[in-house]
């Protein structure tokens, strides 16, 4: 069922908890980017490998060292980035696109006169 985000406050019960979740999914995706600029890239890497495909079968997933390139991309260092994951030139952009596209949603349900 499509909630109706018009440009109204959600009024139904389930169009306000729709309302909850995409925004705490919103802040929750700002939060993780705020970490990984605050925490250095090294301090992740010198970690331990939380990847349970990794763990399990001992090989490199598709996103293994996507976080450390994340934190890499939001440190400003490109090539480690690429380094630790050649996928972080299309997942980065995405992640952040969709979380902006989200974020402009709610802003424009709670406040209809922003224009698109």
């Amino acid at each position: 069922m499509r909630m109706n985000f018009g440009g109204s406050y959600p009024q139904t019960q389930s169009e306000r908890r729709d309302f909850a979740l995409r925004a705490g999914c919103v802040l929750l995706g700002i939060a993780a980017l705020l970490t990984l600029a605050i925490i250095p890239t090294d301090v992740l890497a010198r970690g331990p490998i939380l990847c349970v495909w990794k763990n399990l079968y001992g090989i490199n997933c598709p996103t293994c060292g996507m976080t450390r390139a994340f934190s890499s991309v939001l440190h400003g260092n490109f090539t480690h980035a690429f380094g630790y994951n050649k996928l972080v030139v299309v997942f980065f952009p995405v992640y952040c696109g969709l979380l902006l596209r989200e974020a402009a949603r709610l802003v424009r349900r709670l406040h209809p006169a922003v224009s698109r």
